[in-house]
């Protein structure tokens, strides 16, 4: 499927894909009014989700890519680049 995903969605913006969902946040919420109560910088939801993200990208950096054209097949452009702690 991967080989033809770049024929199927040829520029970045085709390959864009809209999540809609809604989550239930009782225990974020709780951790983040601790936070609050116990630091002087007041931490948001967004901080929250934001640090989530970033996370969630250093844990698979394979996440932050897109790839297009014949050449993505060979796996190089799917690879770490050399100044990435992850070679």
């Amino acid at each position: 499927m991967r080989r033809v995903m770049p024929y199927v969605m040829r520029t970045r913006n085709e390959s864009v894909v809209f999540h809609d969902s809604v989550y239930r946040m009782p225990a974020a919420l709780d951790w983040l009014k601790a936070y609050n109560r116990a630091h002087a910088e007041r931490a948001t939801l967004f901080y929250l989700f934001t640090y989530a993200c970033g996370q969630a990208l250093h844990a698979r950096p394979e996440l932050n890519r897109f790839v297009s054209g014949a050449g993505s097949t060979s796996g190089a452009a799917c690879r770490s680049p050399s100044w990435s702690s992850a070679s």
